[in-house]
């Protein structure tokens, strides 16, 4: 039965009304009229805030009888034009909604959380149909289910499986780990069973296959289709058959939790959240310094010339999974529920993606899958793009473009994640300085881009100190 709500007064305190009792039904995203349906988060325009509104509220008018009594009525419709007002109004007193998820999340204080509909607190809406019986098992077992699963991917590395694994167990903890790097799974052949990976992943937390793209050709077109498909509210993306993997636009979607971008054919810009788990897959594709660092190798390297004609244990692995998607979660949910007891971490750095890397990371471990991040120099490029990383992070920091000391580089350079070849990942800090320092005095006066790499002595210290001079 739909609320009763009298409509009154000035269209101000109208407004107000419906903003009051449509806070179950309505709410705000990147300072916009939202409602989630079909399990998506959908910005409504006035004439589907009308449509909405009148689904679950009754509007009910004051009128005046010939005696002068007041009396109430209800309406067949909320006005059109209050409906533009709240569109177009500044102040939005609404729920805020940043995400969708179809599964159960990790929130709060590493509680799970599961109930289908609404959560304030972690900003998100929640459709776990058909995920009742998820509860926390022993983890002996949860390991078993999800072994018995990966057992017929060909990974290069004990490395790669544990990637395979913090990928599976991601989805569940987004709402505590920020910013999340792409999981770039990679053979050598078609058929190594890139793709079902991805979809696996995509089948267990949201009960249906990834959202996939294909790599466009300029990053005109990656823009373009980044924002198309985040539109959707997706949990799982894949970029399919790439073979080369270098976009600013989606280096800038990976380090963003609302991506920003015009709507096609106007001025208009539109801001939409970046929740989604990114995967990318192709035959032994190149990866730009700026891309390498923000990916997470998955390596699979199968034994055999036809590798696409090889049985799976499980032989329609996806209906398997479809079939026993409540177990599945449940061992997922289970390595995350069993680590977040004591909450031991691992050391691991990883730049941007820190708090999603110790969490990941340390959830594995915990489960004995071992190796994280120890497989990422397979991702490293020439020496050239390794470089013009660096000045390109560089030349983003104005105090240290007039004056830098190699330890001020290296620092800049592990916040950023660049360089890790020359730099050493294992060394202490002052190590990797001297590495880094002897890395920049060979190459003092090259070019890249628009700068050029100089040094000098500081009068002072006596200390060799690095800075870039712009080309004019």
């Amino acid at each position: 039965m739909n609320t009763p709500i009298v409509l009154s007064g000035s269209y101000a305190d109208q407004m107000d009304a419906v903003f009051t009792a449509a806070r179950d039904v309505l709410y705000k995203c990147a300072g916009k009229i939202v409602r989630v349906k079909d399990d998506e988060i959908d910005e409504v325009d006035a004439t589907r805030l009308q449509s909405h509104l009148i689904d679950h509220l009754t509007p009910i008018k004051i009128k005046l009888t010939k005696s002068g009594d007041e009396i109430e009525t209800p309406d067949k419709k909320f006005e059109r034009d209050l409906c533009q007002h709240m569109i177009d109004r500044t102040v939005i007193d609404l729920p805020l909604l940043e995400y969708v998820y179809r599964c159960p999340v990790f929130a709060g204080d590493w509680q799970p959380m599961g109930e289908y509909g609404y959560h304030e607190d972690a900003r998100a809406w929640l459709n776990t149909k058909g995920l009742d019986d998820v509860e926390p098992m022993d983890m002996a077992r949860a390991k078993s289910i999800i072994d018995d699963l990966l057992c017929d991917f060909p990974f290069a590395d004990v490395a790669s499986k544990t990637h395979a694994v913090m990928a599976m167990v991601t989805p569940f903890i987004r709402p505590m780990v920020g910013l999340m790097p792409l999981f770039l799974i990679t053979a050598p052949t078609e058929g190594s069973g890139k793709t079902l990976l991805a979809d696996i992943v995509g089948l267990i937390s949201d009960g249906r296959s990834v959202i996939k793209i294909t790599s466009p050709s300029d990053d005109d077109e990656w823009r373009k289709r980044i924002t198309s498909t985040l539109k959707q509210t997706p949990s799982v993306v894949l970029i399919d058959n790439i073979n080369n993997l270098d976009s600013p636009s989606l280096a800038a979607a990976l380090t963003a939790k609302m991506w920003t971008d015009r709507v096609l054919g106007s001025t208009i810009n539109i801001s939409v959240p970046n929740n989604a788990v990114w995967f990318g897959s192709g035959n032994n594709p190149t990866v730009s310094a700026e891309m390498a660092r923000r990916c997470i190798p998955i390596r699979l390297v199968p034994d055999t010339e036809r590798p696409g004609e090889r049985k799976f244990r499980h032989e329609d692995i996806e209906r398997y999974v479809l079939d026993n998607r409540a177990q599945l979660v449940s061992a997922c949910m289970t390595l995350v529920y069993e680590w977040a007891q004591g909450r031991a971490e691992v050391d691991v750095s990883m730049g941007s993606y820190q708090q999603w890397a110790t969490a990941a990371s340390s959830i594995a471990a915990h489960a004995g899958y071992l190796g994280a991040l120890t497989n990422r120099e397979m991702l490293r490029t020439d020496d050239s793009s390794e470089l013009h990383a660096l000045v390109s992070s560089w030349a983003d920091h104005p105090i240290l473009r007039n004056k830098a000391t190699a330890g001020d580089l290296e620092k800049m350079c592990g916040e950023d994640d660049i360089m890790l070849g020359v730099r050493g990942g294992s060394l202490h800090a002052s190590q990797r300085a001297k590495k880094l320092s002897a890395y920049l005095g060979g190459h003092v006066d090259r070019v890249c881009g628009l700068w050029r790499i100089k040094s000098d002595t500081d009068s002072h210290t006596k200390q060799r100190v690095f800075s870039l001079e712009k080309i004019a």
